[in-house]
């Protein structure tokens, strides 16, 4: 639908260009209304239509039956020993503070004028 009016409107307004300027208007406003009107009809429908409901996302077994947490499938156990110590060995570092930075409580609003 909306293909259709692009394609009607750039042919109008191709026809309008070439129209002197004394002229009758190739096309009137009350035409590019009615072209709009099934288009505005179609997207009012189409917004008052409920959304979909998300599919339930199956769940992941963490456990086995006998209670032990299972391993990726390609991992290895000094895989885990390794991310784990690394993982807590590097700690992220701390932002330095600026001298001249004021906290963000202190700004200074801009002064308004009262009427």
């Amino acid at each position: 639908m909306c293909a259709n009016f692009t394609e009607w409107l750039d042919g109008a307004m191709a026809e309008q260009e070439a129209l002197p300027l004394t002229s009758p208007p190739a096309f009137l406003s009350s035409a590019v209304t009615a072209k709009l009107d099934p288009i505005e009809t179609e997207v009012r429908r189409l917004i008052k239509k409920p959304k979909p409901k998300p599919k339930p996302k199956p769940k992941a077994n963490a456990t086995d039956t006998n209670g032990t947490a299972t391993p990726p499938p390609n991992a290895t156990a000094s895989d885990s020993t390794a991310s784990d110590s690394t993982a807590s060995d590097s700690t992220p570092p701390e932002p330095k503070a600026d001298a001249d930075a004021k906290p963000a409580d202190d700004e200074e609003m801009p002064a308004h004028d009262e009427l």
